[in-house]
């Protein structure tokens, strides 16, 4: 992925070269999957200024790398050695580009060890940047990952009766997710009533309550995530839920509609605050974020955001409320083209209305 582009930058700040490393299952630098196309448990990236990068993976992994990994040449440990003591014997760098927000104090210590008086220089900012617009394959799998989803809320609502509690609409989302073929991009939100009006609320064991509900969930559909974000109402809604649901609905449309190219994040979020008058009170979050390889990346659409949306940046749209009785949030995926922003979830957002479970 953009790797040509991510060496040119390495040129420009002097590296020479950069290095990222997956030492622990539970923290694997998101690095190593955008170039790899693979999730490493354990393995080391290197990716030299100048000429061919390399993947270093101990034995057990070095078909499954060699057959699929996007980078090649594959290295093999030999039993008895360290990565670092192979890749420090075939690079003398001086200058090492490393991804500070994923390394911890002992791996920078054992580059150290390894490489001696070496200089590292932190390439989380080039990063960062580099993932913010998407290529066309990573569109692709994105926009799988948003109908999958778009496909699971349809499922909710045409078995809605058969759920009596926040955790059996979860439960569903979680054993379907395993049906498709897919992995939760995070545990769902699934809020009823007075439990709504947190915003990143847990599933409970209790009763559905009536009134709003808010269903937050998205896939991650070969290592891509999406984000969706629906509020149904449970029983009869009175004239001033219908209103105040409805509010939350055009103000999201008119950020839709207000996304082009080349607007700043900043502006949007303001928009929006102001066209909630009253309401923006209860506005506790920002507009939106960008997705893709994690739930939460650049770009930041909030009011004091300095990011700015440009074609193949791939982010999320929702305005929500939460005083202390009820919550509502609506959520849609985009992608902002030379066009403006397209809609990736096109779910209906009129308010559906379902009886109360008795």
């Amino acid at each position: 992925m953009r790797i040509k582009d991510f060496q040119v930058e390495l040129r420009k700040k002097g590296v020479d070269i950069a290095l990222f490393m997956n030492t622990s299952l539970y923290r694997m630098d998101p690095t190593l999957f955008y170039f790899t196309r693979l999730q490493l448990e354990y393995a080391f990236l290197v990716m030299p200024a100048s000429g061919t990068p390399y993947l270093v993976v101990p034995g057990f992994e070095h078909e499954r790398a060699k057959q699929s990994s996007s980078v090649k040449p594959v290295l093999s440990v030999p039993k008895g050695k360290k990565p670092l003591e192979i890749i420090s014997k075939r690079s003398h760098a001086k200058t090492i580009g490393v991804h500070k927000a994923w390394l911890s104090l002992s791996e920078s210590l054992a580059i150290r060890k390894h490489f001696g008086h070496v200089k590292l220089l932190d390439l989380t900012e080039d990063l960062t940047l580099l993932r913010q617009e998407k290529t066309a394959e990573e569109i692709r799998l994105i926009m799988h990952a948003c109908t999958l989803t778009c496909r699971l809320y349809k499922e909710v609502y045409k078995k809605f009766s058969l759920f009596t509690s926040e955790k059996d609409i979860a439960k569903y989302l979680f054993l379907r997710t395993t049906e498709l073929g897919c992995k939760p991009a995070f545990n769902p939100i699934v809020a009823s009533g007075k439990h709504a009006s947190l915003p990143h609320a847990l599933p409970s064991d209790k009763p559905l309550e009536k009134g709003f509900l808010v269903i937050d969930y998205g896939v991650m559909y070969k290592g891509y995530c999406s984000d969706v974000t629906r509020t149904v109402f449970i029983g009869t809604p009175t004239q001033k839920e219908k209103d105040t649901y409805e509010q939350i609905l055009r103000v999201q449309l008119h950020a839709i509609h207000s996304c082009t190219p080349g607007i700043s994040c900043s502006t949007l979020d303001k928009q929006v605050r102001v066209e909630l008058g009253s309401q923006n009170k209860y506005f506790t979050h920002s507009l939106g974020h960008g997705f893709g390889i994690h739930i939460h990346e650049q770009p930041n659409i909030s009011s004091t955001s300095k990011d700015i949306l440009t074609e193949g940046t791939v982010f999320t749209i929702e305005p929500g409320i939460y005083p202390k009785t009820f919550g509502i949030r609506i959520e849609d995926d985009l992608l902002m083209t030379h066009r403006g922003g397209k809609v990736l979830t096109p779910l209906p957002k009129k308010l559906r209305v379902f009886p109360h479970p008795r």
